[in-house]
């Protein structure tokens, strides 16, 4: 049963072009993130070379404040990365089906991984929230048209959980963390 049926004058923007939209959103989000990350880590030495100065006065209690500020900021751009890299890999995703074919079950993962991103990011950046609202929206989009492509319902096989969405937030993760270790300053 159809509830719902597609007028033929209506124009379809067509699957490959929301998803290569999906995936200029989600470059767009990286971009943001890369952005903030940037003006955190020099926030992050700025603070640094002030808890050196304090910490060589004797001043501890504020040394101690920006020891817990640098913390703050430590754990802020781990987890920024870590959704910059599942935001490069959810746009090399949605190019990589749009240029070679569409299947519902890989766009259906690309909007579990959207939906993870959204639920870790909160409400923290209103800039990269809508970003990540916009992108849903464009693989939304794109799974409307799949799911009634020549007028027959084609199911979505990936739910929200599925492994293919774990395995790119872990992919992610480890290239995050990978990723700070290189940036972050040597002690010796």
């Amino acid at each position: 049963m159809i509830l719902f049926r597609r007028s033929k004058k209506k124009s379809r923007r067509g699957i490959k072009y929301e998803l290569l939209a999906a995936a200029s959103s989600a470059r767009t989000g990286s971009l943001k993130i890369d952005n903030l990350i940037r003006r955190l880590r020099y926030r992050r030495e700025k603070l640094f070379e002030m808890l050196v100065e304090y910490t060589r006065k004797g001043f501890k209690e504020i040394a101690a404040s920006y020891s817990n500020e640098i913390a703050q900021l430590d754990k802020m751009i781990n987890e920024l990365t870590k959704i910059q890299i599942a935001l490069e890999r959810v746009a090399i995703r949605a190019e990589t089906i749009a240029m070679t074919g569409v299947a519902i079950g890989q766009v259906a993962s690309l909007k579990g991984v959207i939906k993870e991103l959204k639920k870790s990011l909160g409400a923290v950046i209103p800039d990269v929230s809508m970003v990540l609202s916009d992108l849903e929206g464009h693989i939304e989009s794109a799974m409307a048209e799949l799911e009634y492509h020549g007028g027959e319902e084609i199911p979505v096989v990936a739910p929200a959980g599925s492994a293919e969405v774990e395995k790119i937030l872990r992919e992610a993760e480890e290239i995050a963390r990978i990723k700070i270790e290189e940036s972050m300053p040597k002690r010796g």
